[in-house]
């Protein structure tokens, strides 16, 4: 009967406080084993030492101090926490409860094979404990299967959360989810511990105990993580901390050279990031850094030219005289070489012009590859034949894409035409020409076209007169 009372009396300050949850996250009080008002832990305390734990409140994470009878508790961490350290700390046997939605536990959830992401990418619809308050979404039981999850779920069907965060795992299973892969309550074992994550610090307040789910799941999280009631001890650390004390440091995960070698590597990038608070300012270290290279740069500007040994006089940077220019016949033989590196461009150059001269002719356009190719293409279709419209069709967009080979070189900047590209221009080059000589003889058998013009029949030249012999050769002449 006093629970039901109290659940009522709860609930109502649930109501009243549903619009503040969100905002309430950065009040000081939050979480507070001395606060007995809504957002305070003092019902998780009393509730844990009426059941024989042993629980109290830590200033800061002390690494020296956690024995393996400890259960480190921590709770809205708004501190930052070496995820290393805290990954080793339960594989070389510790026991975590891990709380967080809106502080700093990202990279420690990250840390235990766990993602966080905002309640908003949720993918299914939750149900929700009142439908006039979407901040109250429930969580089912996904999994009773193992130790933890056995634990953890014994007697309880469902919790009630408040705007609380997903976490998905691919290591670890879901225990209490909105789907069976989005959950607010993850647990496994991790080396030689275990430990249980919380999307929702909010589960364990004062005010969210009144609903019968989440008091019980209060009640087995203790009794799980912590069932020696004559030895085990829980030590809640909320919001701002210190850390003091040699981090824990576990064996390598993987075993032989393989794990040897990871540790080390991570080790060394633990020593570089605490380097990181000796380093010099960024601007004086990126002079200190320009000051360094340029050294460098030089000696090897100067390695490189012994190691040529041709003198780097700067001849490469003048034009080229006329005899070591290629003329025609050589480079006629490079392109039937096939050299594979030698651009293609000045052929392909050919054969636009070559294509551009049998359209012209064909359509009496004098530059058809000036125009858009649409036009083009349907005069083809109108005045020549349907195939050439359809070979040119594709073939026309490439080629105006192309300088002609009267354009300077400027043009060839951009574009590098391969032997490949080349062929396939040459090929469907080909295949238009036949199709424009081809249509043009139908059409012209058909007597669309006029016959080709032909030279006018001359008569023959009249016969010079004869000459007389005695006049001078040469009628100027007296």
């Amino acid at each position: 009967m006093r629970r039901a009372g109290r659940l009522r009396t709860l609930a109502l300050a649930l109501l009243l406080a549903a619009g503040l949850g969100a905002v309430a996250r950065a009040d000081e009080l939050d979480y507070r084993a001395e606060n007995g008002g809504w957002n305070g832990l003092s019902e998780l305390f009393a509730l844990a030492r009426g059941d024989g734990r042993a629980i109290e409140v830590g200033s800061a994470i002390d690494w020296d101090h956690l024995g393996p009878q400890d259960i480190l508790m921590l709770m809205y961490p708004r501190s930052d926490v070496d995820p290393r350290a805290l990954r080793d700390f339960v594989r070389s046997g510790g026991r975590l409860i891990l709380a967080d939605d809106f502080g700093r536990g990202g990279p420690l959830f990250a840390a235990l094979d766990i993602e966080q992401r905002d309640f908003a990418t949720l993918k299914t619809a939750p149900r929700l404990w009142n439908p006039d308050h979407p901040n109250l979404p429930i969580a089912q039981v996904v999994t009773r299967d193992g130790e933890l999850a056995a634990g953890l779920t014994e007697g309880i069907d469902e919790i009630v959360t408040n705007y609380p965060t997903v976490l998905t795992s691919t290591r670890h299973p879901v225990i209490y989810g909105f789907s069976p892969t989005e959950g607010v309550v993850i647990a496994g074992n991790l080396g030689k511990g275990k430990f249980v994550a919380l999307g929702d610090p909010s589960l364990l307040i004062n005010v969210m105990l009144g609903f019968d789910g989440n008091f019980h799941f209060a009640t087995q999280l203790m009794r799980t993580m912590a069932p020696d009631v004559s030895a085990d001890r829980i030590v809640v650390v909320v919001q701002e901390f210190q850390v003091k004390g040699a981090a824990p440091v576990a064996p390598p995960e993987r075993p032989g050279l393989a794990g040897r070698a990871g540790e080390t590597l991570v080790a060394f990038n633990g020593f570089l990031d605490e380097m990181n608070d000796y380093l010099a300012p960024d601007r004086l270290f990126r002079w200190i850094v320009l000051l360094l290279i340029i050294p460098f740069a030089i000696a090897a500007a100067l390695l490189l030219s012994w190691a040529r040994g041709v003198r780097l006089d700067g001849r490469w940077t003048r034009p080229a005289s006329a005899a070591a220019r290629l003329d025609t016949a050589d480079l006629l033989e490079r392109y039937d070489d096939g050299r594979p590196t030698l651009p293609w461009n000045y052929p392909a150059a050919l054969v636009r012009d070559d294509v551009e001269r049998r359209l012209a002719g064909a359509l009496g356009e004098p530059d058809p590859l000036g125009q858009p190719p649409v036009k083009i293409i349907e005069m083809l279709a109108h005045r020549v034949s349907a195939e050439a419209a359809t070979i040119a069709q594709p073939l026309l967009p490439r080629l105006r894409a192309l300088p002609g080979r009267q354009q300077n070189a400027g043009a060839w900047l951009g574009s590098f035409i391969t032997r490949k590209q080349f062929d396939t221009l040459h090929d469907e080059a080909r295949a238009l020409g036949i199709a424009i000589e081809r249509g043009l003889a139908a059409r012209q058998a058909a007597g669309l076209l006029p016959p080709p013009p032909q030279a006018p029949h001359l008569p023959p030249p009249p016969p010079p007169p004869p000459r007389d012999p005695g006049a001078p050769s040469n009628p100027h002449l007296g």
